[in-house]
C-alpha cells in the first residue's frame, strides 16, 4: 500500500497538487517498511512539503529520509525538497542546495527525481539553468520527458519536443521487455530492485515515447536495439 500510496503522490505532485500529495502521505511510514521504502515515503512527503511551501518540515522530513536510507532515488527527492524548501523562501541557501540536488542527480544519472521535482516546482527549471553548470544533463532529461513546453516558459533555450520518437533509454528497453512479459509494475519493481513510483514514470515515459495509451499497445511496437 505504501508503494501505492508514493506513486500517487508523486503524480499529484507533478500535476502541481502538493495538498492531494501530503494527504495521501499524511501518516509516518509503517515500522514494517524496509529502510529504503521509509526514505523513499518520507523524501516524497518533504517534496510535496516544500512545494506546499512548508519550509520547516520539508527540511526536518528531507533529513529523517536521508538518516532512513542512502538510496539514490530517496536521497535524490530529499535533495530537491531541501532546493525548493530554499528557493521558495528566497533561503541565501537556494543556490548551494539547488546546486547540489542538481549534481547529484546528474551523476547517479537519476532523470526520474529530476523530472518529477521541476514537474512539482516549474521554476526550479529557470533556478538549475542559473545555477548550474553543464546543463546537457537538465536538456536530456526535458527532451526525454517531453517536456520542451515547460522548459520554454521558464526560459531555457530547448527546441520544440518531438514526441513519439521510439527511442528508448537502455533502462526503458528492460522494463519494455518486462512489460511484454506481462509483469506488473510491482513485479517489475521486484525484478529490477526499484521502487514501483520509479516503474510508473518509467512506463509513462515509454508510452509518451512510442506514442501508445496500453501495455498491450506498447508490447506490440518494435523498438531499436541501438
Amino acid at each position: 500500500m505504501s508503494s501505492l500510496k508514493i506513486a500517487r503522490a508523486l503524480a499529484e505532485l507533478q500535476q502541481a497538487r502538493p495538498g492531494i500529495a501530503l494527504q495521501l502521505l499524511e501518516r509516518q511510514p509503517s515500522a514494517t517498511l524496509s529502510p529504503s521504502w521509509t526514505g523513499e515515503y518520507l523524501a516524497s512527503r518533504a517534496l510535496a512539503l516544500a512545494v506546499a511551501s512548508a519550509a520547516k518540515a520539508a527540511l526536518d522530513t528531507a533529513d529523517a529520509a536521508d538518516e532512513a536510507t542512502i538510496a539514490v532515488e530517496a536521497r535524490g527527492l530529499s535533495a530537491f525538497a531541501r532546493a525548493i524548501a530554499h528557493c521558495r523562501t528566497d533561503s541565501p541557501h537556494q543556490e548551494s542546495t539547488v546546486r547540489q540536488a542538481f549534481e547529484q542527480a546528474a551523476e547517479a544519472r537519476n532523470v526520474d527525481g529530476l523530472v518529477s521535482a521541476y514537474r512539482a516546482y516549474p521554476p526550479l527549471l529557470e533556478r538549475i539553468w542559473q545555477y548550474c553548470d553543464k546543463p546537457e544533463f537538465l536538456f536530456e532529461a526535458v527532451e526525454r520527458a517531453g517536456d520542451a513546453s515547460l522548459a520554454r516558459s521558464a526560459s531555457l533555450p530547448v527546441a520544440a519536443g518531438k514526441g513519439g520518437s521510439g527511442v528508448l533509454s537502455a533502462r526503458e528497453k528492460e522494463i519494455l521487455d518486462l512489460l511484454r512479459q506481462g509483469l506488473t509494475n510491482a513485479e517489475i519493481a521486484q525484478a529490477l530492485f526499484i521502487g514501483v513510483s520509479t516503474v510508473k514514470v518509467h512506463v509513462r515515459h515509454i508510452f509518451e515515447k512510442l506514442g501508445v495509451r496500453t501495455r498491450t499497445e506498447a508490447a506490440l511496437v518494435e523498438v531499436d536495439d541501438q
